[in-house]
C-alpha cells in the first residue's frame, strides 16, 4: 500500500514506457546520500545515453513518501535560459508568477517552507547561462529543498555532491560466470523481447556479450542494438557497431528525437564544447583503452586544466589508478573527426616505444610486478603504437619496443600475441634496403620470434630462427648478450631446443657457449639463463653435483638483480635436483615458493610448471588425490594459453597418477593424448617418460610383450635421460628382473623417429587398454582410432565455419558476404586458422583439416 500522500505524488513524475532493469547498488547509494542532510544538491553526470534521467526517476520514484512536499519532475531539455528555467519550474510546481517582486523572489517565497525533492532533468546546455546560480540562491534560501540534477557537466557548486554514472554492468570476459545475471545483459534481452517475442539468451550469449563489451554497458546503445533483431541476428549486430557507429539508430516514434541515435546524442553534446576542447577530445580519441596525464600532454598537448574541463563535462572519467578513459562510443565518434592523423599516430607510437623501453631494466629485475602491469593496463595503446611503427617501418620505434614486449608476453603467457606481432614486424623490415640499424632491429625480433616458437611447441621454426639471428648479430659483429634483449643469445634458444629434443650433450656445449659469451659481455641477463640451461643439461646427465652448482649460480644472480620471474625456473630446476636426489620436503618448498614467484607477477605458464612439479612429488609421496589436483590445474592453465609442451607435461603426470590409483582407462587416455601432443613437436624428454609410462601400463594389464619391447627401447636409446633410466630400471628389478629387455630389429637407436615409430605403434595398444577398462573416454577425448593430433588450441564454430567455405573455393570477400562481416573480419578468423593448424595457406589449411576430420 503507498504511503499517505504518495499516489499524488505519482503524477509528478512522468510514466515510463519500458520497465527499469538493474543498478539496484547505485540506486541504494545515492538514496543513501539524499538522505544525509548536508546533500541537499546531488548531480548525476555522466555521458549522453548512459541513462542518467531512468535512474534519477528510478530514484525519485523509490523516494516517494519521504519528502512531504512532494518530488516534482522538471524537464529543461527545451529550456535555455535562466529566466525560462525560472518560469518551467514554477509552472511545475503550479507557483503563479505575479505581482511587483521578481519572479525569483516569488518562487523562493514559495517554496521556503517546503519539504521537498526537485529532480531538474538535463541542465547541461543552461550552464553557460549562469543557471547554476539561480540553483543555489533555491538551495539558500529555502532550507527543506533538496535538489537532484541530471548532467553531462558537473555544476561545479560548493553544495554540489556528484555521481558518475557509468554503463550497466556487464561481463568482461567471455568465461565470466552466470554472463546472464548482469544488469546490461538483461536490459538487452529485456528490449530484445520486445522486438522477437521468440529471442533466447542462451543462443546468443556470445555475441549479446559482446555488444555489451562494445557498448560499455550504455543503455542507450543497447536497446537501440536490440531493435536491429528485426532484421539482424546478434552476431551480425556485435560486428556492425565495430565498424559503423550510424547502425545505433531507432525509428521508433516515441522516442525523444535526441535519443534515435547515438551519433544525434553526441553531436549534441559536440555543440556545447567550445574549439579547443572539441580539438582535444578528437586528438585524445588516438588512445585505446585509457592513458595517463604524461601520455596526453606528450601526444596530444593536453594540460591538466582542458583534462578538468572535459571530465566536468563527463567526455572523460578518471578511475581510482590515475588513469583517464574515454566510452569507448564517443572515442569512435571523436575519431571520426580527427581528420589527418599521421602526425598524432607517429607521436603516440614514439611515446609507448619510449614508455616500453624505459622499462626494458624494471623487467629485467627490481620492479618485474609493477612495470608489468604498467604495460598490461596500457597494452591496447602498445598493440596501436607497434602496428603503427609496422606500418611505418620505423624500426627504432621497433627495437625499441622489442625487449620489453618479448618479456611481457611470456610473463603473462601472450607467446601467439608476440609471435604475430614479431612476424608482422620482421616481414615489413625486410622489405626496407639493409643499414646496420634495419639489420640489429631485424636480429632483436628474429630472437625474440624465436622464444615465442619455443614457448609455442614448434622447435623447427625456432631452430632456424635463432640461426637467423645468430648469422645476422655476426654480420654486424655484434654481441647478442650485449643489451640486445633478455635471453637474446640464440645460443641460449639452440640450447633449450636441444634439451627438449633429448641432445643433452649438444645442449651443454652451447650453454657453455652462452655463458662465455655472457660473461665477457657482462650480461647478467643472459648468464642467469645460460646457467640455469647448463643446470638442465647436466641434471639430464646425472651429473647431478654440476647441475646443482649452476642452478645455485643462476639463482644468485637473480637475488642480485632480484629477477624474481628468472628466480622461479632457477628454484625449479632446484626442486627437479632435489627429486632425482630423493629429497622431497625441500623439492616441495622450492616448487611452492616457484608458485609464489609466479602467481604474483600474474605468469601462468610458470604456475603451470610448478604444479605439475608438485604433483611428480604427490606421486612419490603416494598422495595420489592430491596429485591430481595439481595436474588437473596445471592442464587447465596450459590450455588456457595454447602451451603444448607444457600441456604434455601436465597429462604425462596426470597418466602417471592415474596408473599408480590403477585407473587403467584414464590413466591410457592420458598418455595417448600427451603421446600425440609430444610426437607432433618432438618433445622428447616428456616422450620418452610417456613411453616409460605406457610400457608399465601394458605389465599392468599382462600385455608385457609390449611393455617388454617399449621399456627396451628407452633403456637403449641415446635421448633417453639418467633418471628414465634410472626409474626403467628401477621398474624391471620390481618385475623381478626376469622379463626380456631384447628389441625387434628396425629401430634406430641415435634417432627420434625410432620414438615416434615406437608412439604410433603403441598407441593403438593403448586405444585398446582405454576401451577394455572404461565404458567410454573422458569427456573431450577421441572415440575413433587417430594418429592424427588433436589441435590444442581448437578451431571455434565460426572459424570451422569460415574453413567449409574456404573449402568450397570461395574467396575472402565471398566468405564476407555470406557471413554478413567485414573483410578484415574474414581474414583475421583465417589467420587464426592457419596459426592453429600450423599451416601458411589455404591448400595445407584444407588438408590439415580434412585430415583432423573437422571437415
Amino acid at each position: 500500500m503507498l504511503r499517505t500522500g504518495v499516489r499524488g505524488q505519482l503524477e509528478h513524475l512522468p510514466t515510463q514506457p519500458t520497465a527499469f532493469v538493474g543498478r539496484d547498488n547505485e540506486i541504494a547509494q545515492v538514496m543513501e546520500m539524499l538522505a544525509d542532510s548536508h546533500c541537499r544538491l546531488l548531480t548525476l553526470t555522466g555521458e549522453g545515453g548512459i541513462g542518467k534521467s531512468r535512474l534519477a526517476l528510478e530514484i525519485a520514484a523509490r523516494s516517494l513518501g519521504y519528502y512531504p512536499d512532494g518530488i516534482y519532475f522538471v524537464d529543461l531539455q527545451a529550456v535555455h535560459t535562466a529566466d525560462t528555467l525560472l518560469q518551467v519550474i514554477s509552472d511545475t510546481l503550479a507557483c503563479p508568477l505575479s505581482g511587483h517582486q521578481t519572479a525569483l523572489e516569488q518562487l523562493l517565497g514559495f517554496l521556503r517552507e517546503k519539504d521537498m525533492l526537485l529532480l531538474l532533468d538535463n541542465f547541461e546546455q543552461l550552464l553557460p547561462e549562469r543557471a547554476d546560480e539561480l540553483v543555489s540562491d533555491l538551495l539558500n534560501g529555502c532550507p527543506g529543498l533538496s535538489i537532484l540534477v541530471t548532467s553531462r557537466e558537473v555544476l561545479n557548486l560548493r553544495q554540489e555532491w556528484v555521481w558518475r554514472v557509468t554503463g550497466l554492468a556487464f561481463p568482461q570476459q567471455q568465461t565470466d560466470e552466470s554472463p546472464e545475471t548482469y544488469d546490461a545483459v538483461r536490459l538487452f534481452s529485456e528490449r530484445a523481447r520486445h522486438v522477437r517475442s521468440d529471442f533466447l539468451i542462451d543462443n546468443d550469449l556470445p555475441y549479446v556479450l559482446q555488444i555489451c563489451q562494445l557498448v560499455e554497458g550504455m543503455p542507450l546503445a543497447l536497446e537501440l542494438a536490440a531493435c536491429w533483431l528485426k532484421v539482424l541476428p546478434c552476431k551480425a549486430i556485435a560486428e556492425e557497431i565495430r565498424q559503423n557507429l550510424d547502425l545505433l539508430n531507432s525509428h521508433q516514434r516515441d522516442l525523444p528525437e535526441r535519443h534515435r541515435s547515438i551519433r544525434a546524442v553526441f553531436e549534441q553534446c559536440w555543440k556545447l564544447l567550445s574549439p579547443s576542447e572539441r580539438d582535444t577530445i578528437n586528438c585524445l580519441s588516438i588512445f585505446k583503452g585509457g592513458f595517463r596525464r604524461e601520455a596526453a600532454q606528450q601526444v596530444a598537448g593536453a594540460n591538466l586544466e582542458i583534462l578538468m574541463l572535459l571530465v566536468d563535462k563527463s567526455l572523460l572519467r578518471l578511475d581510482t589508478n590515475g588513469r583517464f578513459h574515454i566510452h569507448e562510443l564517443v572515442r569512435q565518434y571523436a575519431a571520426e573527426r580527427l581528420g589527418d592523423a599521421e602526425a598524432l599516430l607517429d607521436a603516440h607510437c614514439a611515446h609507448y616505444a619510449g614508455f616500453l623501453q624505459q622499462r626494458d631494466k624494471d623487467l629485467n629485475g627490481g620492479r618485474q610486478l609493477g612495470a608489468s602491469d604498467e604495460i598490461a593496463e596500457d597494452l591496447d595503446n602498445i598493440r596501436a603504437a607497434w602496428g603503427h611503427a609496422v606500418n611505418r617501418g620505423d624500426f627504432q620505434a621497433l627495437s625499441q619496443m622489442t625487449t620489453a614486449y618479448s618479456l611481457f608476453c611470456q610473463f603473462r603467457g601472450r607467446y601467439q600475441e608476440a609471435h604475430n606481432a614479431y612476424l608482422s614486424a620482421i616481414s615489413r623490415l625486410m622489405t626496407l634496403d639493409s643499414m646496420p640499424e634495419v639489420d640489429l632491429a631485424l636480429s632483436m625480433l628474429l630472437s625474440a620470434l624465436g622464444w615465442m616458437y619455443v614457448r609455442m611447441g614448434q622447435l623447427d621454426n625456432a631452430e632456424t630462427t635463432f640461426r637467423q639471428a645468430d648469422a645476422a648479430f655476426y654480420r654486424l659483429n655484434i654481441t647478442p648478450a650485449q643489451g640486445y634483449g633478455y635471453g637474446g643469445d640464440p645460443s641460449i634458444g639452440r640450447g633449450v631446443i636441444a634439451l627438449v629434443r633429448g641432445d643433452y650433450g649438444e645442449a651443454q656445449r652451447l650453454a657453455e657457449q652462452a655463458c662465455h659469451t655472457a660473461e665477457m659481455a657482462k650480461s647478467s641477463a643472459d648468464l642467469r639463463i645460460a646457467s640455469r640451461t647448463l643446470a638442465e643439461a647436466c641434471l639430464r646427465q646425472g651429473k647431478h653435483e654440476s647441475a646443482h652448482q649452476f642452478a645455485l649460480r643462476a639463482y644468485q644472480i637473480c637475488e642480485e638483480t632480484d629477477d624474481r620471474w628468472f628466480m622461479a625456473y632457477c628454484l625449479m630446476t632446484l626442486g627437479e635436483i632435489g627429486i632425482e636426489m630423493q629429497e622431497y620436503a625441500a623439492a616441495k618448498k622450492h616448487f611452492e615458493s616457484a608458485y609464489t614467484l609466479r602467481q604474483e607477477i600474474g605468469d601462468p605458464e610458470g604456475m603451470a610448471l610448478a604444479l605439475a612439479h608438485l604433483g611428480d612429488i604427490a606421486v612419490r609421496q603416494h598422495s595420489f588425490d592430491a596429485a591430481l589436483r595439481y595436474y588437473d590445474e596445471s592442464q587447465t592453465l596450459y590450455r588456457q594459453i595454447s602451451d603444448p609442451g607444457g600441456l604434455a607435461r601436465a597429462l604425462c603426470g596426470l597418466s602417471r597418477a592415474q596408473l599408480s590409483l590403477q585407473n587403467y582407462q584414464a590413466a591410457a587416455e592420458a598418455c595417448r593424448q600427451a603421446l600425440q601432443i609430444t610426437a607432433s613437436i618432438q618433445y622428447v624428454p616428456v616422450l620418452l617418460q610417456l613411453l616409460m609410462i605406457a610400457g608399465e601400463l601394458c605389465y599392468a594389464v599382462q600385455n608385457r610383450s609390449a611393455g617388454s619391447e617399449v621399456l627396451a627401447l628407452i633403456m637403449k636409446h641415446t635421448a633417453t635421460n639418467y633418471a628414465t633410466k634410472a626409474a626403467v630400471r628401477q621398474f624391471l628389478v620390481r618385475q623381478g628382473g626376469a622379463e626380456s629387455t631384447a628389441l625387434s630389429a628396425g629401430y634406430d637407436l641415435q634417432n627420434v623417429g625410432s620414438l615416434l615409430q615406437m608412439a604410433a605403434n603403441i598407441e593403438s595398444t593403448l586405444f585398446d587398454i582405454a576401451e577394455a577398462h572404461g565404458t567410454k573416454p573422458p569427456p573431450g577425448t577421441s572415440t575413433t582410432r587417430t594418429t592424427s593430433q588433436s589441435l590444442l588450441d581448437p578451431l571455434s564454430p565460426r572459424e570451422i565455419e569460415v574453413m567449409s567455405y574456404v573449402a568450397a573455393g570461395m574467396q575472402n570477400r565471398e566468405i564476407a558476404d555470406r557471413l554478413v562481416v567485414s573483410l578484415n573480419t574474414v581474414k583475421t578468423h583465417i589467420n587464426n586458422i592457419y596459426s592453429k593448424l600450423g599451416v601458411t595457406n589455404r591448400v595445407q589449411a584444407v588438408a590439415r583439416v580434412r585430415e583432423l576430420g573437422i571437415l
